[in-house]
This record gives structure tokens, sequence and C-alpha cells, in this order.
């Protein structure tokens, strides 16, 4: 990505990240940033995924999808995370040098093709 200038609420926060095969990975609920004394700041990643959306939501809330997603969740409460490095362009969607199917991002999917759509008459 270009040096630019970005609005991370604005231009990322919420928005759909789309992996190298150009299929979608859910979107961007959290970001990581580091704050260093004397130096800007900087993101080190996005995150996605449930449990980080139920922090945004507050501590309670944030806690129990949490423990919800622990006790139900295909991958047991996992946040997607992909490093700014990997972060190749921002428009309409984030688009992001990484392969979804090796994140927990389309575990559910997966889980759905396998496991129900595999089994429905004229599916093969």
């Amino acid at each position: 990505m270009k040096n630019e200038q970005i609005h991370l609420v604005r231009d990322v926060l919420d928005h759909l990240m789309i992996d190298k095969k150009d299929d979608s990975m859910g979107r961007v609920d959290g970001m990581v940033i580091v704050d260093e004394e004397g130096k800007q700041p900087k993101v080190l990643e996005l995150q996605g995924g449930i449990v980080v959306l139920g922090e945004r939501l507050g501590k309670r809330i944030g806690r129990w999808v949490r423990l919800a997603a622990m006790k139900w969740g295909l991958v047991r409460g996992k946040r997607t995370r992909v490093a700014w490095k990997d972060v190749r362009w921002i428009e309409i969607e984030v688009k992001v040098d990484v392969d979804g199917d090796q994140t927990p991002a389309l575990e559910w999917e997966h889980w759905l093709g396998e496991n129900v759509i595999s089994k429905l008459p004229r599916s093969k």
C-alpha cells in the first residue's frame, strides 16, 4: 500500500475483508494498535470474529460472547488475525494477502459444507 492517509474507523473498521482468492473473510471487527512513547502509533493487525465484536459492545457482553464461543463455537472463540503488512488495499473492502482457508474466518462455512450441504439431495 502507498503511504496515504487512512482513517481507520471510517475506512477499515466494519468493512469486509477479502482474501487473496477474493473470498470473504468476514468483517474487520477490531484492530491492534501499538502506541509507544515518543513514536507515532502503528497498526499491528486487523482482527475479526464474534469475540472481537462482542468486546466492542462492552466488557459484560464481550465476556458472555467469549464464553458462548468457547462452549459452542467451532473455533473455540479464536480471532481471525491479519497482520497490517498483509493489507494490500483499502477501498469498499479491505483486500488482504492471506488465504482465508488457513484462518478461523471460514471455519463455519467449511463445517456447513461438510456436515449439512454435502448431505442434501443433488448437492454433489
